[in-house]
This record gives C-alpha cells, structure tokens and sequence, in this order.
C-alpha cells in the first residue's frame, strides 16, 4: 500500500483531542507558518525583493502629476443685476450657466494652445493649414488638456463668483501656460459678452421709452382735439366754460339793461317828436320843454361831449366789474369789485347832471354879420329826429350784439353739455398720458444708468474680476508619491514571496517529523537516524550560499532604485541631471567602444 503524505501546514495536529481550544490550534497554526518562514527564507526574501524592484523601476516610468490652480472672482454691481435681471430680456444668469464651457470647453481650450503656440510644430501645408496629421494631433492634445482641466465654483451667490480653475497633468510648465490663458481670454470673453448684454439692453430700455413717448404724444394730440372740440374740458384751462359762460350772461344782462334804458329814451324822444308836429298844427308849446326865449330862437344846439365820455367810462367800468367777477372768481364783497362799484355810481351821478346838449358857439356871415334867424320849432324837430336816429342806431347795434352773444352762449351751453360726458373720458386719457410719461421716464433714467455703467465698463470699472490666487508650479508631483510606491512594492513582493512559499510547501511531499510518518503509515516509529549528508546535500550548501548573496545584490539594487525614485519625486531637477550625465556617459562609452 502506498500512502502519500499530506503538507505540513494542512496536516492535522497529532495528538490533539477535541478539547483542544480554538486557541490552541491558531496557535499552533501561526507557529507552524513562522516556522515555514524561517526554513523557506529565501524563498520569501528574494520574491520579496524582486517584486520590490520591479515596481520601483516600474515607478520609475510612471507618468509624474502635478496640480496646479488658479482662483479669481466675478463680482457683478448690485444695481445693476438687479436692473438688468428684473427689466430687461437679457441676465447674468447665462454667464453662470455656461460657465465650464467657457473655461474648459473644446473650442477656448484650442484657441488657448494656439495662443501659446503649442502647435507651432505640427505639420502644416504650403498655406500654413493644419494637415490631416497636424490636426489629429492638435486634436489629441486638446482632448489630454481637457482631460487634465477641472474647475468648480468656490462660492457662489447672486452678485460674486468665486472661480478655481485646476490643472491635473504631467506637464507642469504646459499647465501653467494653458491655465492663465483660459483666464486671461475667459476675462476678456465675459468682459465682451457684459458690455454686449449691457448694450442689448441700454438699446432695448432706450426703445421702450421711444415707444411711450410716441404714446404719450398720441395721447396729447388727442387732448388738444378735444379742449378744441368741447372748451372747458380740461379742468385745468385758466379760462374754463362756466367763467366764460357767467361772463357771457353778465354783459348780456347789462346789455339788455342798457337796451331797455335806450329803449325809453327813444319812446320819450317819439312821444316828443309828436308833441312838436302837434305845436306846429295848433301853434302851441310842447308841455315837455319850455319855449324858447328871443335870445335862443337863433341858437343852434349839439351834443354833450362830456355826457358821451361819460357813457364810455359807464361801459368800461361795467366790463371791469363783469370781468373781476367771472375770469378772476371775485365776489361783490371784495374790495376791488365795491371800488369799481362806487366808480360806476359816481360816474352815472355825474352823467345825470350832464345835460344832454350844448348851445353851439354863433358864427357870423362873411361880412360879419349874424346869420338869419331861423324857425325854432322847425330846428326843435330837426335836432329831436337827429336824435331819435341816433338812439336807434344804438339800439341796432346792441340788438346784433346781443344776438351774437346769445347764440354764443347757446353754442357754450351746448358744449358744455356734451363736454360733462366727455370729461371722464378727457380725465381718464390724461391720467394715462401722465402713467405712461412717468414710465417713460424710469426707462430713461434706465438708458442713462446703463450709459454711465457702459462708460465705467470701457475703463475696466464696471464688473469687477480679480485673481484671488495665481497658479505656481508645483516643486513635487502629487501623484505617485514615494511612499505609496515603497509600500505597494512591499505589497507585490510579500505577495509574490508568499505565493512562492505556498506553493513549495503545497507541494511539498516529504516527512518531517515521525508523529507525521506514524499518522500517515499508520505503524510506529522504532528508531530515527540522522542527517546523513551526501553530494546532493553538498549542492543544497551551495544554494545557501548563492541564495543570501543573490539576496544582498537585490537589496542594493533595490536601494538604488529606492533612492533614484526618490529623487526623482522630491527633486526632479536633480533627478533629470543624473539621468542626463548618465545617457551622456552611456553614449561616449559606447562611441568608444565602437571605435577601438
């Protein structure tokens, strides 16, 4: 019977009995491990190292990244987003919006790089076009600047944004170059775009307030049709209808006053007149006038000038006493109407004592010599005829004037009728013509503002930007670190150490240990016997002394290869020129070489 023996490590404890702890046997279990460990050294050690240096040369060629940042602030004017935002059709808002293709998008990221003539070098036609090659790899090397591009807002509110723009790539120098750029044109782009906003809207404010104007002289034009149309309409006309009207109806009344009184002067003149015919058929004296004497039988009789001046200034005051209390609203009580009042009664006292002809001068002949006496009665009828025309005339002319005047005061009353339903709608119109030049006026004073803010924002006064924080380059990649390199070397070479112990041992057939060969044979064990060294274990001491120095050789390598990565993270400078001198040394020795 053949009986295979199983591995150490999986093999059962001999001896134990189920009362054994759990303890016991993970004790037992890492005891047996240590022990493994300890006698397969060197299959753990130099796995250990190989792994170790694989990855540090590994590390070695890993991409270095370097972080940089930039971070500025937008600060927008207060009023003027408020404006802008709650009266315009155009905002601020789209700036924020479209924030990260204005600063990381695939177009500013190819005119940041042909800015800084990153593609300078790339093949180009006789026109100096990109070719297909040259533009596949301006392409690529926008999609890598992309990629390495991050930008977040620090804060954020309605009025201030706080910017940070980041660079995450192998080429420190590129970022700092493509990091202020987009900066830079991401100012001047958001500087064209306000003044343009700014523009837009001063222009559509300057519209508006043109549209009320034009409204608002539409409305006037209106007005003026109806203050012409219906007087009086406008509560506010220093001459409204009902003055006017009371106006009309005072010098109507004193007209036909005055009418009335001319009316019986010219009766007493008729009634007059035919007493004289009657004189003149029965040779009697008219009762109403004493008869003449011899002295005045040859005078000749005319009109009181004074009298007739009195009447003028009758007229006059009667006007003024009519116009101080229509046009200017006074009352009899007041004391320039009771002065033209007293005027006016002095002036007809003074007309009473007035009589109503003069004797004319007499006038002699040629040869100086009085004229012939004429018949008194006869002259008596000539002059009351002459008179009794003239009152008619009179009387005409007041008859048209105050026909003139009535229809006058038809015609107002009649517009003052119609003009009582249009006076709402009058009142009504005009406060909308008010409305709209009160708007008018905001929006203007909307232009002006964005004027004077146009103005500032041509001398870089407008909206603020300022860089809070300028990019530097970083003396150190931040990615991959030296510790992070040193420990996942470790990790590789303890795990392939590990993986090579395991399966040497899994694979491991041979006794060890005489409890093993009686568990497994199931006989007992009478005697042990010593090592008994042969050639084959004279090999085995030569492994031993190949596998420790085979292991010192790894540890130098990898403490060189350690401190190179170190440099090569901490001072990279110094890192390039020790490679540098070393590719020079390698070329002209191997020049020399080559020439021997």
């Amino acid at each position: 019977m053949s009986v295979q023996p199983t591995s150490m490590i999986w093999g059962p404890r001999f001896g134990a009995t189920h009362s054994d702890s759990y303890t016991s046997d993970l004790q037992h279990t890492l005891g047996k491990v240590m022990a493994i460990a300890s006698h397969r050294r060197w299959l753990l050690v130099i796995p250990l190292l190989t792994g170790m240096i694989a990855y540090l040369a590994y590390g070695l060629t890993l991409p270095r990244r370097y972080v940089l940042s930039t971070t500025f602030e937008r600060r927008d004017d207060v009023v003027l987003t408020r404006l802008i935002s709650n009266s315009s059709p155009y905002t601020f808002d789209t700036l924020r919006r479209s924030l990260r293709f204005q600063l990381t998008g695939t177009q500013v990221v190819g005119q940041a790089i042909d800015d800084l003539g990153l593609t300078r070098s790339m093949p180009r036609d006789a026109q100096g076009a990109l070719t297909a090659e040259g533009s596949a790899r301006r392409q690529a090397l926008i999609v890598e600047i992309s990629a390495s591009l991050n930008m977040r807002l620090v804060e954020s509110s309605t009025f201030l944004d706080l910017i940070e723009l980041s660079y995450s790539g192998s080429n420190p120098d590129v970022g700092m170059q493509v990091v202020n750029r987009l900066r830079d044109n991401y100012v001047a782009s958001t500087r064209s775009w306000i003044t343009d906003i700014l523009q837009k809207s001063k222009a559509f404010f300057a519209e508006e307030a043109e549209k009320r104007q034009v409204q608002a002289n539409k409305i006037d034009l209106e007005l003026q049709d109806l203050s012409a149309a219906y007087p009086g309409i406008n509560p506010n006309d220093t001459s409204p209808l009902n003055q006017h009207l009371a106006s009309l109806k005072l010098a109507i009344d004193d007209l036909v006053l005055r009418r009335e009184e001319y009316q019986a002067k010219l009766g007493a003149l008729q009634k007059y007149a035919r007493d004289l015919e009657q004189q003149r058929a029965t040779g009697k004296t008219p009762s109403s006038r004493p008869a003449l004497t011899d002295s005045e039988a040859g005078q000749a009789w005319l009109p009181n000038p004074t009298r007739e001046r009195l009447s003028q200034h009758i007229d006059t005051t009667k006007a003024q006493i009519a116009e101080a209390k229509s046009v200017r609203n006074m009352t009899d009580m007041h004391p320039e109407v009771q002065g033209l009042r007293r005027k006016l009664e002095q002036l007809r006292i003074e007309f009473e004592n007035q009589p109503e002809r003069i004797a004319a001068p007499p006038s002699g002949n040629a040869n100086g010599q009085a004229e012939p006496l004429v018949d008194p009665l006869a002259a008596e009828q000539k002059r009351t005829a002459a008179e009794i025309q003239s009152v008619t005339d009179v009387i005409a002319r007041m008859d048209r004037d105050l026909a003139r005047r009535q229809a006058e005061k038809t015609t107002l009353e009649d517009g003052k009728t119609k003009m009582l339903d249009k006076r709402e709608f009058y009142l009504s119109r005009q406060q909308e013509a008010q409305a709209i030049r009160n708007d008018m006026r905001v929006w203007q004073n909307n232009v002006d503002t964005l004027g004077r803010v146009l103005t500032a924002e041509e001398n870089e006064r407008g909206i603020k930007f300022a860089t809070v924080e300028s990019p530097h380059r970083p003396r150190v990649p931040t990615s991959p670190t030296f510790a992070g390199l040193v420990l996942t070397g470790l990790g590789v070479g303890l795990g392939l150490g590990v993986a090579v112990v395991f399966l040497r041992e899994l694979f491991d057939r041979s006794f060890r240990d005489p409890a093993r060969v009686r568990q497994s044979l199931g006989i007992p064990v009478l005697e042990t016997i010593a090592e008994i060294r042969s050639e084959i274990r004279r090999q085995w001491l030569g492994w031993r002394t190949v596998a420790p120095a085979f292991a010192a050789v790894e540890a130098v390598l990898a403490v060189a290869l350690g401190t190179l990565t170190y440099l090569s993270l901490q001072y990279p400078d110094l890192y390039q020129r020790i490679v540098n001198r070393a590719v020079v040394a390698g070329y002209w020795s191997g020049a020399t070489g080559l020439g021997a």
